[in-house]
């Protein structure tokens, strides 16, 4: 088995330190701590072809994998750009629509997210819906184990609820 990145593979990976001497950490830290998109960087993202990554030719995109988009998003992330937009809007739902969508939806939609001209987002949803097509998993319930329960507490020790994730602008994906 070759495991080598072929040119065209490697040109993607690069692609992300190339993107980078226009908009580079710098430039994703301020728009991540105002909240704004980074909407020039996007566009040029869209320009450069790599919003339809995964989305056939024949409706404006590469028509490339999973692997491709893979390595483009590591080679943004290498220069402290983590464009997650692009991991649930182009990733994920532009190939549901690619797949899943009726020829009408594709016409409409495909080219004109692969411009840069529209963006989706992507909800998830259970494992026979049938929109989990990259993936093969099952959820399994189990009982929950029995806590011991906490004494009472003062107002003062009053336990505060905990926020799953990070409140900042930047989150760790995996």
């Amino acid at each position: 088995m070759d495991f080598e990145l072929s040119q065209e593979q490697t040109m993607i990976y690069e692609y992300g330190a190339s993107l980078a001497k226009t908009y580079d950490r710098a430039y994703w830290m301020e728009h991540a701590e105002r909240r704004a998109f980074p909407e020039a960087m996007y566009r040029q993202i869209a320009a450069d072809g790599f919003v339809g990554t995964m989305v056939p030719e024949a409706y404006g995109g590469a028509g490339l994998g999973m692997l491709e988009m893979g390595l483009f998003q590591e080679g943004l992330s290498n220069q402290g750009v983590p464009l997650l937009s692009l991991v649930v809007g182009a990733a994920m739902t532009l190939s549901l629509i690619s797949s899943r969508g009726t020829e009408a939806q594709k016409r409409e939609f495909l080219p004109a997210a692969c411009a840069g001209d529209i963006r989706f987002c992507f909800a998830i949803t259970e494992p026979d819906a049938e929109s989990n097509d990259r993936c093969d998993f099952a959820t399994t319930i189990r009982p929950a184990s029995p806590r011991p329960r906490p004494a009472a507490a003062s107002s003062s020790t009053a336990a505060r609820p905990i926020s799953p994730m990070p409140r900042n602008p930047i989150t760790r994906w995996w």
